[in-house]
Order: C-alpha cells, then sequence, then structure tokens
C-alpha cells in the first residue's frame, strides 16, 4: 500500500492510517453489521477498539506488532469479530483483546469474558471461579450430582495456594465443576512451553486455564483462531486480576479522508 500524506505534506503515521479507514464508509457499515443486536454502538467500539490499539504501542521498541507485524485486512476483520460478541475491548473489564499470531490479529476472548457471555444464557444461574488454598475444606463429588464445597475460615491463615476451580450453577439448580492442582498447573506449562507467560503471572493463567475447561460446557460461540478453542498455551495476554486502564491517547485528525485504506480491508 502506497503511503498516502496529509494536507501539510507529512505521512500519516499507521495508527492515523487506521483511524481514517475507521471512519470510512466502508467499515462504518461493517461495524454496523457486528454491533447490530449487540446493544453497542458502532461509533463507540471504533473508538474504543482505537484506544485499544494505540494501548498496545509499546514506546521502548517504537513499533506496534498488531500494526506493523500484522496485515491490516486480519486487524480490520479481528474488530468485526470482536464487535460481534458484544463484549468489550477495554482492558480494565478483561474481557477480550486484539492479539498477534504469526502477522495475522486476532480476537482473544480471556476467561472473564467467557463467564461475562455465560452469564447471559438462561441456563446458566451463577459462576464462581477462584483459588484454593492448603488449610481450606474441600468436598468434591462427580457422578449423578456433581457437588464442590470449598470452606474456610476468613479470619485464619488459608496457606498456599494448591489448586484453582471453577464450578457452574445451572438455572435448574444442578452443578458441574473443573478443578486444577497447582502441579497440573505447572505440567500445563511446561507442556505448552509458556514460560514467560505464565512466569508474568501464575496464577492468572491457571485461572484462565480451570475457566477454560469449565466452559467448555456452557452454550456460548466466540470467535475462533481455527484452533481447539483452548488458546490458553499460545495466548500472549497475561490476564490479571485488575487489569491496568486504558489511556486514550487518540491522535488528531489530519489531512484528507483516505478512501483508499478501506479499500485494503
Amino acid at each position: 500500500m502506497t503511503e498516502q500524506n496529509n494536507t501539510e505534506g507529512t505521512a500519516l503515521s499507521p495508527i492515523q492510517q487506521i483511524s481514517k479507514t475507521l471512519e470510512s464508509e466502508k467499515m462504518s457499515t461493517a461495524l454496523a453489521a457486528s454491533v447490530a443486536g449487540t446493544g453497542r454502538s458502532p461509533e463507540r467500539f471504533r473508538r474504543q477498539a482505537l484506544i485499544a490499539i494505540q494501548n498496545a504501542w509499546d514506546p521502548k521498541r517504537k513499533r506496534n506488532p498488531l500494526l506493523e507485524d500484522c496485515s491490516r485486512s486480519s486487524l480490520f476483520l479481528a474488530i468485526q469479530q470482536a464487535a460481534s460478541t458484544g463484549l468489550d475491548l477495554d482492558p480494565s473489564l478483561g474481557h477480550m483483546a486484539i492479539v498477534p499470531r504469526g502477522g495475522t490479529a486476532t480476537v482473544s476472548v480471556m476467561y472473564r469474558g467467557l463467564i461475562a457471555l455465560a452469564l447471559r444464557s438462561a441456563k446458566i444461574a451463577a459462576i464462581d471461579f477462584g483459588r484454593i488454598h492448603k488449610n481450606d475444606e474441600v468436598t468434591a463429588r462427580r457422578g449423578t450430582s456433581p457437588l464442590l464445597d470449598i470452606s474456610y475460615d476468613p479470619l485464619a491463615d488459608r496457606g498456599e495456594v494448591v489448586g484453582y476451580y471453577c464450578l457452574t450453577t445451572w438455572a435448574d439448580g444442578a452443578m458441574s465443576f473443573e478443578t486444577l492442582s497447582r502441579a497440573e498447573a505447572q505440567a500445563h506449562r511446561q507442556k505448552h512451553k509458556t514460560g514467560m507467560v505464565w512466569g508474568a503471572d501464575f496464577d492468572a493463567m491457571a485461572l484462565k486455564t480451570v475457566v477454560r475447561k469449565e466452559a467448555k460446557k456452557w452454550p456460548i460461540e466466540v470467535p475462533t483462531d481455527g484452533g481447539d478453542g483452548d488458546v490458553a498455551e499460545h495466548e500472549p495476554v497475561v490476564e490479571r486480576d485488575v487489569p491496568p486502564p486504558m489511556r486514550d491517547i487518540t491522535p488528531e485528525a489530519g489531512g484528507d479522508h483516505l478512501d483508499a485504506l478501506a479499500g485494503s480491508m
């Protein structure tokens, strides 16, 4: 694609080019179709997507892998797919993110996003997930009447974390659950060679793994990158308990409308 200049003769930055494409008639129509029925406005999601992409910028490297390493067509397709979920790209919610994989931008729905989608279903009454500590009293039962009960003294030392769980209470009162011991989480980490990502926040990645295991039972549909649906082992996004806030650093509009960019989608 030939780089275009603004009215002052200065080349537009990649984020300005993307901003113009998101404002184009073609992309506006596509976003409107994607958010239809989700209760979201295309204008709100367009701005949210732009801010999310900008906040992925690494000032030390002076480059954004979403912009320079990923194809523009995959980036705009990922934005449309993200819009269709009805979830937010705001990292403070931890619902989903647009991430690079091998030069292609893809949508990653995080475990809090999976839970948000599941709770929209009339078939699910509640979802609980968390850590299991050494001093907790745990009662687990499989079979025709599954049960998981975790009891502890909130004023006493619960001890080290030894496992993780995700529990679904269905609308008919039935329960289902998945557990993951810390040893199993370590084995998962070694098997999929995700030491760097897991090392950044082991507990968050372990919680993500156990929630994804339980999510396979939920009546939800999410965008996929073509894999088996469990992308935790390849996921470059670390899902923290308290994600960082999103800063609005939208660039000033400049130059003529770049209609040609929309044609590159």
